[in-house]
């Protein structure tokens, strides 16, 4: 049902694309147990390359990891993937987030580049957190670096622009929120009624056109 309160977004306005599987996921069948070994020129030239070309051109907001291993690790854990390549050698500055099912480890995972843990979450659970916390495994900074980047984005593609419905907040349908504030202090804390905090842009230059056979 559209709500006329609500307008459409235009063409002009970004889409909050999620690419998924990164990368090397190329079957259904076992997925969450096939090993994908992929030597680098090939991972850059054939399987990568695809990914490169849909950020330039695209922008999106975040990017799912597989739920196979590449070269022996998860990908949802796998550093070399999702912050040596992904992050520094692509320049991707969105999110990370996992499929159901395809996240293995709490600490493993935050530190290797990954963002957010989709529906209910099994690793990155408050007890979880606190534990790697409390051994040392993880840092605090890393937490807030990665819920920050979920949440940038989230304001960036407007999910934060129109008046949510208390639905969200009581379960009765058919009642509106007549506050402001768009529901960001359910999302991040108290906030002063009627207004969200001023999260920093991502700052992402125009695509760069990398799309070349290295």
């Amino acid at each position: 049902m559209v709500d006329p309160e609500v307008p459409l977004r235009t063409p002009n306005q970004p889409v909050a694309a999620v690419l998924k599987h990164f990368v090397g996921n190329e079957q259904e069948l076992d997925r969450a147990t096939s090993l994908s070994n992929i030597d680098s020129r090939t991972l850059h030239q054939v399987y990568n390359l695809p990914f490169e070309i849909a950020d330039d051109i695209g922008q999106p907001a975040g990017v799912m990891c597989g739920y196979n291993q590449l070269n022996g690790t998860y990908s949802c854990e796998n550093p070399a993937l999702l912050t040596t390549y992904l992050r520094q050698e692509m320049g991707f500055d969105g999110f990370v987030v996992t499929d159901n099912g395809s996240q293995h480890s709490t600490a493993a995972s935050l530190n290797a580049g990954l963002d957010q843990e989709l529906s209910l979450p099994l690793y990155f659970t408050p007890a979880n957190l606190h534990a790697a916390l409390d051994a040392g495994d993880i840092t605090e900074a890393q937490i807030r670096a990665a819920a920050l980047r979920v949440v940038r984005a989230k304001f960036a593609n407007g999910a934060f622009d129109h008046r949510a419905s208390t639905i969200a907040r009581s379960g009765r349908a058919g009642e509106r929120d007549d506050r402001g504030g768009e529901g960001c202090d359910q999302l991040i804390g108290p906030v002063e009624r009627g207004s969200c905090p001023d999260l920093p842009k991502s700052g992402r230059p125009l695509p760069r056109l990398r799309w070349r056979i290295r």
